[in-house]
């Protein structure tokens, strides 16, 4: 049987004799990543006409010669990330017309010729992050003749303006990864010719120092889906800035520096349906919020400073299934936050790492749990919990298996407070169970 598959990785290898692998015709996966080859050259691949998988990542190669990979007109994926290439010849990837994903992620790339990826119409993922690229050496005729591509990935670069794509041949781009630049302002203008990329929908500008954004700044994204604006300094947001993505379904804006949230935010998003805002200074949200996010499934507030939630507030909401409030200051709840879902749902609310003294039925008055759509677990752990009758509704909602607990036990019972220590077999779960009827039945 002849080798198809050959792993190479991890060894002391520094180069590759001409024609050391020619007599493997029908090798179709090549891994030499994580040894010391400086160079390549064609003959190094003389004779391996069913390869469609190269991966050459963490080696020290410095260049790609012209013709380098012209034998290997099967290859599918080339990846030569975590090298030290800072130089991209013309027709350094000739041959590769069925190429479909290029790595050249971490290396020391600062300037691409004009017409370099030409040959790679079937190319549908770039990943160019991590090098040393600015915004002059990116001009949209440096993507000439990706027509296919779907995924480019340029963060952790140099760039200061957003990447002029609308006006290139990435007509079926889908996603463009920009986390990690320098790009802290820009408007409507910087995104002239998206509204040419009918496919467009994921856009990440998370870590480039973004400190405000202005209104109607995402205007010409018209089909985008989901917006990453986390890592940046944000500390004000108006609802204006997401005016006309009306097919906006998550945004995330963890680990800004936002204090506060305007009521509208979110209203003229119909169909936003993930909403972080975790690891930012909230200390309250505003009651109406979510008055018109009817399709919102999640919602994370953790690692803020609230104190509390307003009353219904997840009134509106009636599919929900990820809530994660851990990691704040909450000391109480309101009676009510969530009405009944119109289908069955199963909702994970996280509570860790908070103040809550007790616990209302913030489901509401249920007239027959057998019938209840809610299938709820609750996380609950480092709390401060006190066991009494306002309890109740949790070990009622055990027995009738709409209500799950999580995290208690890492706390145990000592008379009527959880506290941390002490013989957990003896008080784990059950003994919480058993605590609560006899308080529960005795009323």
């Amino acid at each position: 049987m002849e080798t198809e598959i050959l792993d190479l990785s991890g060894n002391m290898i520094t180069s590759i004799q001409p024609g050391a692998l020619g007599h493997l015709g029908n090798l179709t996966r090549l891994s030499l990543g994580s040894n010391q080859i400086a160079s390549i050259s064609s003959s190094n691949f003389a004779g391996l006409k069913s390869l469609e998988f190269l991966k050459l990542t963490h080696n020290r190669l410095v260049s790609i010669p012209n013709g380098v990979f012209s034998e290997l007109q099967q290859l599918k994926s080339l990846f030569l990330s975590n090298n030290q290439i800072s130089d991209l010849p013309l027709g350094g990837l000739a041959g590769l017309d069925l190429l479909r994903k290029l790595g050249l992620a971490s290396n020391q790339i600062s300037s691409i010729p004009d017409g370099y990826f030409s040959t790679l119409s079937n190319l549908v993922q770039l990943f160019l992050g991590d090098n040393e690229l600015t915004d002059t050496d990116i001009p949209p005729t440096v993507f000439s003749g990706l027509t296919s591509l779907t995924y480019l990935s340029l963060w952790g670069n140099h760039l200061t303006t957003i990447p002029d794509v609308g006006n290139s041949d990435m007509k079926q781009l889908v996603n463009l990864y920009l986390y990690g630049n320098q790009i802290s302002t820009f408007s409507a203008e910087d995104f002239a010719g998206f509204e040419n990329l009918t496919n467009f929908s994921k856009l990440s500008l998370g870590g480039n120092g973004i400190t405000v954004i202005e209104d109607g700044a995402f205007a010409n994204l018209k089909n985008l889906a989901e917006l990453y604006l986390m890592d940046n300094q944000l500390s004000d947001l108006s609802p204006g800035m997401f005016e006309g993505l009306t097919l906006l379904g998550e945004i995330y804006l963890d680990g800004n520096n936002l204090k506060e949230i305007p009521s509208q935010f979110v209203y003229s998003l119909p169909n936003l349906f993930s909403l972080s805002l975790r690891d930012n200074q909230l200390t309250q949200l505003p009651q109406v919020l979510l008055d018109n996010s009817t399709r919102l499934m999640g919602f994370d507030v953790a690692n803020n400073q609230l104190t509390t939630l307003p009353p219904d507030f997840f009134s509106d909401v009636s599919e929900m299934w990820h809530v994660d409030i851990s990691n704040n200051s909450l000391s109480h709840l309101p009676p009510r936050l969530f009405s009944e879902p119109r289908r069955r749902t199963r909702l994970h609310l996280h509570l860790w790492n908070n103040q809550l003294e007790t616990l209302p039925n913030f489901f509401g008055t249920r007239t027959d749990p057998s019938t209840s759509l809610w299938s709820v677990v609750l996380y609950m752990g480092n709390n401060t919990l006190e066991v009494d009758n306002r309890l109740c509704w949790l070990s009622e909602g055990e027995e009738e298996g709409w209500v799950q607990l999580r995290g208690i036990p890492r706390w145990i019972l000592r008379g009527h407070q959880w506290v941390e220590g002490g013989d957990e077999e003896d008080y784990l779960l059950p003994k919480l169970h058993e605590e609560l009827q006899q308080i529960c039945e005795s009323d």
